[in-house]
């Protein structure tokens, strides 16, 4: 009885250290944002004659903007110039319900790939993924997947950068960026603060 006592004595001392190691070893999981509204950004604000802006909120927080090529040549460019290849084509009349599957759709890629990935990188956690404003863009690639390319960047202190075609260095936590292939369900690459870009699978330098 003794022996029983004092175990479960012992037992009763360490739960506070095994939760804490199991919550460490089983990270949250991500859950998509709530949108409410999707509006055309006024042309004048507009800090480029190259892509429309629409802003995306939740009630009256900013969450991020879906930017649409206003043509086919600043298409090529764009995507020439982020995605290196102007062989994709951007997608333009994005709706709301469109945005709320895609989110949908990555938080089930990323919560897919955290659960199969030996180091899960900060970036997937929160408050990162929650806080960080986005940049949604739409395309399609070489065989007609429909993607979404998408940054998160920290952009409390300069919210007007967001409202821009972002590439950052050297930006620490504070911007992050992803491609996903929508239609097949997967986690393409993604880079933290610019400088290397990760494949998936592989999680391997490109």
């Amino acid at each position: 009885m003794k022996k029983q006592v004092i175990l479960a004595f012992i037992t009763l001392m360490l739960m506070p250290f095994l939760s804490k190691a199991q919550s460490s070893e089983e990270p949250e999981r991500l859950k998509p944002k709530e949108m409410t509204s999707l509006s055309n950004v006024d042309e004048g604000s507009q800090p480029e004659d190259s892509i429309a802006y629409f802003a995306i909120r939740n009630g009256d927080s900013l969450i991020g903007y879906l930017m649409e090529p206003k043509d086919d040549l600043w298409s090529k460019v764009i995507l020439s110039w982020i995605l290196k290849d102007e062989k994709k084509k951007a997608l333009s009349g994005i709706t709301l319900n469109e945005l709320r599957e895609a989110e949908h759709q990555m938080v089930d890629i990323l919560n897919a790939y955290v659960d199969s990935a030996l180091e899960v990188h900060r970036c997937f956690t929160p408050p990162r993924f929650y806080d960080h404003g986005r940049q949604y863009l739409f395309y399609t690639d070489s065989v007609e997947h429909r993607c979404l390319y998408i940054t998160f960047y920290d952009f409390h202190h300069e919210p007007k950068y967001l409202c821009r075609i972002l590439a950052v260095c050297d930006g620490g936590d504070g911007f992050w960026r992803a491609d996903f292939d929508l239609t097949a369900q997967k986690l393409k690459w993604f880079d933290v603060n610019g400088p290397e870009i990760y494949n998936v699978p592989g999680h391997g330098k490109k």
